[in-house]
């Protein structure tokens, strides 16, 4: 069964746990990671549709997909693995939002609370 009223706690990766010290400010190591994977993914698929004739292929298939279908490329395809490649983004996104929403995978707040 997937719904129900009990939570599911999903444990936070023990490398992501903790915080550091950044020119006096002490910051979350897990926000800063999501970040960082985050601007990595981006920066990923930019490269990906700016740089590659898979890219090029996209674009052009996004502005006239019956001259690329003419040019011997299968437009439906490629559209279809640039959903896939969009959900699989959103799932990863999504498995991100959850580590970093449940109150039981933040023991940060805790510490930082307890310090006070």
């Amino acid at each position: 069964m997937f719904w129900g009223p009990d939570d599911e706690v999903m444990p936070v990766p023990m490398n992501f746990i903790g915080s550091w010290d950044l020119f006096d400010v002490v910051v979350s190591k897990y926000p800063l990671i999501a970040i960082a994977i985050g601007l990595a993914l981006y920066l990923i698929v930019f490269m990906v549709l700016r740089r590659t004739r898979l890219g090029m292929i996209v674009r052009a298939g996004v502005e006239n997909p019956e001259m690329v279908q003419v040019m011997g490329h299968n437009v439906y395809r490629y559209f279809t693995g640039v959903f896939a490649a969009g959900s699989a983004l959103a799932a990863i996104g999504g498995g991100m939002w959850r580590l970093s929403s449940s109150p039981f995978t933040r023991p940060w707040v805790e510490r930082s609370l307890s310090s006070l």
